[in-house]
């Protein structure tokens, strides 16, 4: 564990992307990343970051495909003419008629909303925007950063549960 952990710090490092550690008083990790701090599961098998203008970050929990968690710059979604924040809020409310974006709402809610609970988790500084899936697969967290950028945290395998208690610092 404390080699992979240093592996992983060590790619982390030189990636410039984020960084990560393990958390003294848990069995967690803490991980930096887009300057968030997230509590992650123990004992990944792999973490791996792509870096670029992605900067897709994964930590995958099984040899086998599947159970893994993904942080991303989402640089592909497209809100049309909304600010992120209202085509966030907007999304949530499935009330894209008075939006500046309403195909982009329309198209949105149809990959991420369908069988998936929605709804948004708002902490001292920071909103989360929640798509989790019934069945713990495809689960989405998005938020957005100061400067506008839309960050994604994914995952096939955590619980709504599981997704708070990563976010727990801001909630």
């Amino acid at each position: 564990m404390i080699r992979a952990l240093f592996c992983a710090a060590s790619v982390l490092f030189f990636s410039g992307c984020a960084s990560i550690e393990a958390d003294a008083e848990s069995k967690y990790i803490k991980v930096i990343y887009s300057g968030l701090t997230f509590r992650l599961p123990p004992d990944p098998l792999i973490v791996g970051s792509l870096g670029g203008e992605s900067n897709i970050l994964v930590f995958e929990y099984s040899k086998d495909p599947g159970k893994y968690i993904g942080y991303t710059t989402d640089r592909d979604l497209r809100t049309g003419n909304c600010e992120p924040t209202e085509f966030f809020r907007k999304s949530l409310s499935n009330d894209a008629s008075d939006s500046d974006c309403p195909n982009e709402i329309k198209t949105f809610n149809q990959v991420f909303s369908r069988d998936r609970e929605t709804g948004a988790w708002t902490g001292t500084d920071q909103e989360f925007y929640y798509f989790i899936s019934r069945d713990h697969r495809s689960s989405f967290i998005f938020f957005v950063t100061d400067d506008g950028t839309i960050r994604k945290m994914e995952s096939d395998f955590l619980k709504k549960s599981d997704f708070k208690k990563a976010l727990a610092q801001y909630l």
